[in-house]
């Protein structure tokens, strides 16, 4: 219950020098017209297309463990290869895929982990 004056006074005093004035603008402008609650919203979108423009990917990597830098820039580059694509990586430790890996890119999924082969196995026996 703050009045829109002081949120973008707010605003202001955190971000000056900080990002470009241009940007703290567009925030005052979103606070004015009481639409910042969707900021979060908007700079998911702008991520969106700024990859979208630059030609860049996302890909999530799920793996058991931590990687290490060296196995990180050989995922990075046979993607990059594979997709024909700059890539921006994420990285998710999940214990419980046991081992291998998850990738996640837009649309496509890549399951090599060993949580994924003993389900195909199950589901290829209760076929059968």
């Amino acid at each position: 219950v703050i009045v829109p004056s002081k949120k973008i006074k707010i605003f202001k005093d955190i971000f000056k020098g900080k990002i470009e004035d241009l940007s703290i603008e567009f925030l005052s402008l979103l606070t004015k017209n009481k639409r910042e609650q969707y900021l979060k919203q908007i700079s998911l979108n702008f991520l969106q297309l700024y990859r979208k423009h630059n030609g860049i990917k996302y890909v999530n990597l799920t793996t058991a463990f931590s990687i290490d830098e060296k196995l990180r820039k050989e995922f990075i580059t046979i993607i990059s290869n594979k997709f024909n694509t700059k890539v921006d990586l994420t990285e998710t430790v999940d214990n419980s895929i046991i081992g291998g890996f998850v990738v996640k890119l837009e649309d496509v999924l890549l399951d090599a982990s060993i949580t994924g082969k003993l389900k195909n196995i199950k589901h290829s026996l209760l076929q059968s």
